[in-house]
């Protein structure tokens, strides 16, 4: 909002005119409206006699100065508060009458004044916020916090404008943090008119104030328009502690144009400059900065070392691997190479941390971070974990086996992660101890029973004796690695558990494990469990019955249907109904809706949609609709809507009207799998006016459904609904009305602060697919500060695929921030879309180029193999750097060994040539085990 005295679109200026006689002759509408008189009013009326106080007040002297001698007088309050006494047109705490700025001026007609003409002007707004700042400012020098908190809070709702904004810079510098934050957040809120020159010159004059420094840099952090510009101007000034502050806000700022300078600092006199220069580029992830970081790892300076690792660790270079591996013989750097090796490493550094693992035991949980963090990410990215698996596995010994097993007795979480998964890669009696020992930790236990998998039947029989603990949730792991083994050989032991089992996750975990086995010996012991009263057991156990089938199991089926336990006659049901051709099936079903039990009744109604005889059942569904319970009404509401025809549709119709909601709602939802059902009105009033929630729910994911653009206004109201549910149906909705007007809502719904909402949002904006979705989308991943909402944009953009979509991921990749889940985006694309994200490698922008050979090479196909040898001609050195190494990463990485040995003998850069000389020697030794 603008400022009080700015906040007024109406006119604030009066006119009028007098002859010599102070007759009025003309009189303005804002004076009407301000006075209540009107020209015809006061049309040839003496301004005196309207205005009997001006008199006595002093203002004949000045009109007789005006008409006589030609003065033109200026009134100004506080001497003159105002000519025509009338009330402020805004309310005002402070003034009774509106203060006014009155200009009287001679009125001359060719040499000769015939008269005077006033102008009036409301200052009223204006001096009312000047004394409010004033007090204002007055209760900032407060010694009460609490007074100190009201005054800025107060400051912070008045304007946008970098206008008036000194008391709320000096907060900047306020002792209480409570206080300081809210005048960062207000000023970063203002337009920035000047906003940079003002608080640049704040930081340099009063950057000995860390308060008012730090409160300073973070505005200008949040403020949109270039303050690259200005921060680095201050990198000149004398002050050491100054120029640090100022390196970590450019660090923050994700523009690379701030790289040229903070690579300038690298230089600097002072070590903790130097050190946050580090730290920033790290941040910006500035690839051209790779070669300068890695010779300060090896300079020996430990200060600057660690943070040259950790950025080199978020550059995610992989250039760099040969000069971290060696730094694996400095015991002081060790451990951090190890982190950077297992983010950027490649097959040849899962070799050498196997190998230290043998030999160094302190740092066995770190190389086993390292190592599976090396294994995640090609499984990730390239689907190819296994090349690390195979690698690893040879190289660990009996020695290097003792480490791994004696660091579990002390790992954290991600470290027994790490331990499980590569002790799942080894084989020995060991292993197998350590692993089923593990199954007790609950935190691990996916892990672990991963690993006990790949071990193979071998462990099956070790995996049986677990069988026998009391501890359930060791016992359920072992269940579900048998499961995963489907070994036959723990069918004996699973059903004999069965015998006595009366634990429902239990039962339920045996009866899936045998359910994959597939073995028909567990048939008899299952069957005993159709009519266990708990519905999730009854559900598995159907489930495993249906999966074995045996010739046995329709005959005895068949007799569930007349036992006394419903449970037993609803399972039997449920398995004719899932199963389907049993001898008279339809039969048996049709019965079965006749059943004294309601769950039975129910079990059948919602079955017979399965048998195909849809003419047959049709009647019984709508009987069930019109005259059973509400359960059945609403389970023949479900069957409905499976049965096609214009005669399913009119009885789904007629039940929205049910007087059981639950009837209306299942109606509803029915009625979205027919595409031509003529219910439109009756949708939109169920989503307007139901009283249960559902059924709104319910009508508006039909509407949605069936494309209905005449509930698109309905829809947007809904979008702003407190019931979070609701909102969400209606986006999603008018994600599925692929109308122009259903696009706007949603839009605005990007932008929402409810992460339910703005998610349904991006997902239903995704569904439209047209430019206007793709820019909404690419202004959304480029927000930061909200990661969630940046990938789900970028998610979005990645499945609408077009040439825009494909565009715009590439251009939110050039922020250093979002590049690396821009890049997994569109190494996902297949190979029909190569050619439009090749585009990228055309770009102007550095960043954007290099994100597009990550890209490319990540797709592992000859048309993106081919664009990256042409890259290797790129002009800006960090690109052909980013190719050689992406080029490297390839499965036959000789057939370009022609194109890079130019480079490795050309290249005007010494780390392209570096990396072109590593990746031949690669390329070598990959075709001699290829020969082997």
């Amino acid at each position: 909002m603008q400022t009080k005295f700015m906040n007024q679109s109406e006119q604030s200026i009066g006119i009028f005119t007098t002859d010599v006689n102070l007759k009025i002759r003309s009189w303005d509408s804002w004076l009407t409206a301000v006075t209540g008189l009107s020209l015809e009013t006061v049309r040839g009326t003496s301004l005196l006699e309207i205005f009997p106080d001006l008199e006595h007040r002093g203002f004949r002297t000045y009109f007789q100065q005006v008409l006589t001698i030609g003065n033109i007088e200026k009134l100004l309050p506080p001497i003159y508060s105002y000519l025509i006494p009338c009330v402020p047109r805004t309310h005002s705490k402070r003034f009774e009458y509106m203060q006014q700025r009155v200009t009287i001026a001679p009125l001359r007609e060719h040499e000769t004044i015939v008269g005077m003409i006033v102008t009036i002007e409301d200052l009223t707004p204006q001096l009312e916020w000047e004394r409010e700042l004033s007090e204002l400012s007055e209760q900032l020098k407060s010694g009460e916090v609490s007074q100190r908190l009201r005054a800025v809070q107060s400051l912070a709702t008045q304007t946008e404008e970098w206008k008036d904004t000194e008391q709320l810079l000096e907060a900047l510098g306020d002792e209480n943090w409570r206080v300081r934050q809210v005048a960062v957040n207000s000023l970063a809120q203002k337009r920035n008119v000047d906003a940079v020159a003002i608080l640049v010159g704040k930081i340099r004059n009063q950057h000995q104030d860390i308060s008012v420094l730090n409160s300073a840099l973070k505005v200008l952090a949040q403020l949109k328009g270039d303050i690259i510009g200005p921060l680095t101007e201050l990198l000149q000034l004398p002050d050491e502690d100054l120029r640090g502050y100022v390196v970590l806000a450019l660090g923050e700022q994700s523009d690379r144009r701030a790289i040229p300078a903070l690579m300038d600092m690298l230089n600097d006199s002072n070590q903790n400059v130097r050190y946050n220069a580090i730290e920033a580029l790290g941040k910006l992830r500035a690839i051209e900065a790779v070669d300068v970081l890695a010779n300060i790892t090896e300079s020996g300076d430990f200060f600057l070392a660690f943070p040259a690792l950790d950025a080199l660790k978020k550059i995610g270079d992989p250039s760099v691997l040969p000069r971290i591996i060696r730094l694996l013989e400095d015991e002081l750097l060790q451990e951090p190479a190890i982190e950077v090796l297992g983010q950027l490493g490649d097959t040849t550094v899962a070799v050498s941390l196997a190998q230290l693992l043998n030999t160094q035991s302190t740092l066995t949980l770190t190389l086993a971070k390292a190592i599976a963090t090396l294994y995640h990410r090609y499984e990730e990215l390239f689907n190819e974990g296994e090349q690390i698996v195979h690698l690893v596995q040879p190289v660990i010994t009996e020695q290097g086996l003792r480490h791994l097993l004696a660091a579990l007795n002390y790992p954290k979480e991600e470290e027994l992660h790490a331990l499980t998964l590569i002790l799942g890669w080894l084989t020995g009696e060991a292993v197998e101890q350590a692993l089923t020992q593990l199954l007790g930790k609950a935190t691990v236990q996916t892990e672990v029973v991963r690993a006990l998998v790949r071990q193979g039947p071998r462990i099956v029989q070790l995996l049986i004796e677990q069988l026998a603990l009391d501890d359930l949730e060791i016992r359920l792991a072992t269940i579900t690695a048998l499961e995963r083994l489907g070994d036959k050989r723990a069918v004996p032991a699973l059903t004999q558990i069965l015998l006595t089992a009366d634990n429902p996750k239990l039962i339920i975990g045996i009866a899936n494990a045998l359910t994959r086995i597939g073995d028909p010996q567990a048939f008899e012991v299952l069957l005993d469990f159709l009519g266990h009263p708990n519905t999730a057991v009854r559900q598995a156990t159907i489930a495993a019955l249906n999966a074995l089938n045996p010739p046995a199991m329709a005959p005895r089926v068949i007799t569930l249907l007349q036992d006394d336990n419903p449970y037993l006659r609803e399972s039997a049901v449920k398995i004719i109904g899932y199963i389907g051709g049993y001898p008279n099936g339809l039969e048996l079903l049709l019965t079965a809706c006749q059943d004294a039990n309601e769950k039975v009744r129910q079990a059948a109604i919602e079955s017979l949609p399965y048998v195909d005889s849809e003419a047959q059942i049709l009647s019984t569904l709508v009987t069930a609709l019109q005259t059973d319970v509400p359960k059945i009404r609403a389970a023949a509401a479900r069957a409905l809507a499976d049965i096609d025809g214009e005669q399913a549709v009119t009885y789904l119709c007629q039940a929205l009207q049910d007087p059981e909601a639950w009837v209306r709602y299942f109606a509803a939802r029915a009625l979205s799998q027919h595409h031509n059902a003529p219910c439109g009105h009756q949708l939109i009033q169920l989503a307007q006016y139901d009283e249960a929630e559902q059924v709104c729910i319910a009508a508006v994911e039909t509407l949605g459904a069936l494309g209905e653009v005449q509930a698109i206004a309905l829809l947007k109201r809904l979008t702003q609904l407190a019931s979070e549910e609701l909102a969400i149906a209606a986006l999603s909705a008018l994600g599925k009305i692929h109308h122009p007007a259903a696009l706007s809502p949603l839009i605005i719904a990007l932008h929402s602060l409810a992460p339910a909402r703005y998610m349904e949002a991006i997902s239903a904006v995704a569904q439209h697919r047209n430019l206007e979705a793709v820019t909404a989308l690419q202004e959304i991943a480029l927000l930061e500060g909200d990661l969630l909402r940046t990938e789900a944009a970028i998610a979005a953009l990645k499945q609408i695929a077009t040439p825009e979509a494909i565009s715009a991921i590439i251009t939110v990749a050039a922020h250093p921030s979002k590049r690396s889940v821009c890049i997994k985006a569109l190494s996902q694309l297949d190979e029909s879309q190569i050619e439009w994200l090749a585009r990228g490698l055309t770009h102007e922008q550095i960043a954007i180029r290099a994100a597009t050979v990550e890209t490319l090479v990540r797709l592992n196909h000859p048309q993106a193999f081919q664009h990256l040898l042409a890259a290797l001609s790129d002009p800006e050195a960090s690109v052909r750097l980013a190719v050689v190494v992406a080029l490297g990463r390839v499965k036959e990485p000789g057939v370009a060994t022609s194109a890079v040995s130019k480079l490795a003998a050309e290249d005007v850069n010494l780390a392209v040539q570096r990396a072109a000389k590593n990746f031949l020697k690669q390329a070598v030794t990959t075709e001699n085990e290829g020969r082997l």
